[in-house]
């Protein structure tokens, strides 16, 4: 999926842009791609992991700014680590399997939080 996003660029990241000679938009890019919840926690050892922990650290520390199902959430974080660790346990494939199970739980995941909104939404009316 593509979006067009407006960033304010700081002074520090811009700099070392210009430095290396990389756009902003390809660093933005290659963060985006390394945020994977499946990745982090099933390829313990990879290095694409910083991404992903940022995300968590944000989600932490904006908790109170964050609109979350808490039963939701508890449910699906519980699938999501059934899922990884019956897969990992059953399968030696440098976690592959686990990872793409462990989308397909947060696609559930996904479809469920859009469908509670709609539901709020509808209800409004």
């Amino acid at each position: 999926m593509e979006t067009t996003i407006k960033l304010n660029v700081p002074e520090d990241l811009m700099n070392l842009c210009t430095i290396y000679n990389i756009r902003p938009q390809k660093v933005m890019d290659c963060f985006a791609k390394s945020v994977s919840s499946p990745t982090y926690y099933t390829d313990v050892n990879g290095k694409n992991r910083w991404a992903t922990l940022f995300f968590l650290q944000l989600l932490d520390a904006k908790e109170d700014e964050t609109e979350t199902d808490i039963a939701l959430e508890e449910h699906y974080l519980d699938c999501f680590n059934d899922t990884l660790a019956k897969y990992l346990k059953e399968y030696d494939d440098d976690g592959e399997k686990a990872r793409e199970a462990g989308r397909n739980v947060i696609r559930q995941w996904q479809k469920a939080v859009i469908a509670d909104r709609a539901k709020y939404i509808f209800d409004q009316l």
